[in-house]
């Protein structure tokens, strides 16, 4: 563990504190408390080994979540590390045995939509809509062409009694 002190980081909104934190436990957490915790406002973000220790994910996995956005985290030292919040992995855990992330929604709802099930029902879709304009627009023609002969026979008949008067 590390003594007592705080080392500014490269950019100066990352704080990390290296303070020895025996004592605090992040809840959940059984092993040991954290070494490096980063604040960045009121956000304090743990390593993602430390986020492992304590959900039970193994820290690639957790990266991946975060990755693909359905964990909140940053990148830092130079974008080479992930670090998350407790918080966020909490949330994530609760969500995932519930089933009902957020985003998770979102990706099930796009996973869902462009599957070649869907795909294929939606083309069928644009078929019969394409069909049904087509045919629409067919009906319409004839309309305009029974409209437009009938008015050229009523025109021929109307001068044929003209004549015959």
């Amino acid at each position: 563990m590390l003594s007592t002190g705080g080392i500014l980081g490269n950019h100066s909104k990352y704080i990390i504190n290296t303070t020895n934190l025996e004592g605090r436990v992040l809840s959940g957490c059984k092993k040991r408390p954290p070494i490096f915790v980063l604040t960045m406002g009121e956000k304090k973000y743990i390593t993602l080994k430390e986020a492992a220790e304590m959900s039970g994910y193994s820290a690639d996995y957790l990266g991946q979540l975060i990755r693909g956005g359905k964990l909140h985290g940053k990148q830092v030292f130079l974008n080479v590390a992930w670090m998350t919040t407790e918080d966020a992995v909490l949330d994530y855990m609760k969500d995932s045995k519930t089933g009902s992330t957020k985003q998770g929604f979102i990706q099930q709802f796009k996973k869902q939509l462009f599957s070649p099930e869907t795909l294929s029902n939606m083309y069928e879709l644009v078929i019969w809509v394409a069909v049904v304009i087509f045919g629409l627009f067919a009906l319409f023609l004839v309309y305009v062409f029974s409209v437009s002969v009938d008015h050229r026979l009523e025109h021929s008949y109307v001068e044929k009694l003209q004549q015959h008067e």
